[in-house]
């Protein structure tokens, strides 16, 4: 008999998740500070925690601010992803994507598995309320 693959329950090697942030540009045209806070399930991680440089690694910008701060600190359940750009306004859109490690023996993550709080501010420090998205990639 031929093998079928399965479909519920797979596994996979890395979990690639992107992040969109998004805002009413025309109440808020000088966004310059956006964070968010990802939880995570078990069934994946990042190598190393805080702002190591294995952490950093798995993080890219998506927002084509350059010359901003852009930092990345991983809590092993969680991890925050921060912007702030002095410069230019941060874009409504995507934000960032994280590449995470699937855990050996275990199901695959599921976009459900992961959360998102967004904050965000403009360049005098005042609230904007943001709305955050996750899109999941599974590589095997």
């Amino acid at each position: 008999p031929t093998p079928t693959p399965t479909v519920g329950g797979a596994s996979c090697k890395k979990a690639i998740l992107t992040i969109t942030t998004t805002y009413d540009k025309v109440a808020s045209p000088d966004v310059s500070g956006i964070t968010t806070g990802i939880g995570y399930p078990a069934k994946v991680s990042i190598p190393g925690s805080a702002s190591e440089a294995t952490v950093l690694a798995r993080v890219t910008n998506l927002t084509g601010v350059s010359g901003g701060l852009f930092n990345v600190g991983d809590l092993d359940t969680s991890v925050n992803v921060g912007l702030v750009s002095l410069t230019s306004a941060i874009p409504s859109g995507s934000f960032a994507k994280i590449e995470f490690d699937c855990a050996a023996g275990q199901p695959a993550p599921t976009q459900g598995d992961f959360t998102c709080a967004p904050d965000g501010s403009t360049l005098l420090g005042n609230p904007v309320t943001l709305q955050c998205s996750l899109s999941l990639q599974l590589q095997n």
